[in-house]
């Protein structure tokens, strides 16, 4: 049959193949390559299932993570108000947070998803989101404190080996060792608040409740003397100097800044970039939460600022 062969060497190769035995067969240089070619193809293949799982979670977040939350408070109103308890929503302009740069860059550290308002409440709801790339850039900001001037290291593993003294602080960092605050552009700072946290895949959710906040015909004084003292640190905070001639304004822009929670200092700036997390110039609307009624009791975790040391 070796007609049906251009080439004599190839129908030589084949016949020859065919003539070996199984064991020679295995260990074939032939059988090498094409073990070689489909672990390749499997690399590939999987680096390309890989990338395509990371951008598909990484574009939305799942429902149940958005939905409402229903403190207690929620709850009362909403039985009060005979299941006709007004809720707004506005979805963010900028899911991350940008620098104000030419450049307009974003840390990535957190992503911010639909904002709720509850106005019988006063009550911001709103849900962040990290993966565990934020908690290693504080642990790389944290061990940089303990470097030199000109000390540079590949990374904060590297200066540890170095600077065995920052152990201690970066043990110290848990999977949400962060402190949230709200702010207005009125200058009022809200540092009390509830939380839910949830973990899925490479994801941390962390949904934020916050109370006292009126969005709307926003009537208040203004705290008499500039920004920090002792006996004015409470929930609500001027930052900058005083502003007593503000009686009476809306709110336009909200805020949320991240902290270290065992480096709150909100003289010196938040760690992270701010992210909106609500801006007047974007549509409210009507929150339709007819199936994510209040359903058994969800557990919260309750953060507030304390006082400072001495006071």
């Amino acid at each position: 049959m070796a007609e049906n062969y251009e080439d004599w060497g190839e129908y030589y190769k084949k016949q020859e193949w065919e003539n070996r035995s199984r064991t020679r067969k295995v260990f074939s240089f032939r059988t090498l390559k094409n073990v070689l070619k489909w672990a390749g193809l499997t690399l590939v293949v999987g680096i390309y299932a890989i990338l395509g799982y990371r951008m598909f979670t990484g574009l939305g977040v799942p429902k149940s993570y958005t939905k409402m939350v229903w403190t207690d408070e929620a709850k009362q109103a909403y039985d009060e108000s005979g299941g006709t308890l007004t809720v707004y929503s506005q979805t963010p302009r900028n899911q991350y947070a940008y620098a104000q740069t030419a450049e307009s860059q974003s840390d990535g550290h957190y992503s911010i998803y639909e904002m709720k308002y509850i106005p019988a409440l006063k009550q911001v709801q709103f849900t962040l989101r990290y993966n565990n790339g934020t908690v290693k850039d504080l642990k790389t900001d944290i061990v940089s404190e303990y470097l030199s001037d000109g000390e540079i290291y590949a990374s904060y593993v590297d200066a540890l080996k170095s600077h065995p003294e920052a152990q201690s602080a970066v043990d110290a960092v848990d999977d949400m060792p962060f402190y949230f605050v709200l702010r207005d552009n009125n200058g009022m700072i809200y540092t009390t608040y509830q939380y839910t946290e949830s973990h899925k895949g490479l994801y941390n959710y962390v949904r934020l409740v916050f109370d006292g906040v009126t969005l709307f015909d926003t009537e208040y004084s203004a705290p008499d003397k500039p920004y920090p003292t002792a006996d004015r640190y409470t929930r609500y905070i001027t930052k900058g100097n005083s502003l007593a001639e503000l009686t009476s304004q809306d709110i336009t822009k909200l805020y949320v800044d991240t902290y270290y929670e065992n480096d709150v200092d909100l003289e010196n700036g938040s760690w992270s970039l701010p992210l909106t997390v609500y801006d007047s110039t974007l549509d409210l609307t009507d929150y339709d939460y007819s199936k994510e009624l209040p359903n058994g009791k969800t557990v919260f975790m309750t953060a507030t600022l304390a006082a400072p040391d001495g006071d």
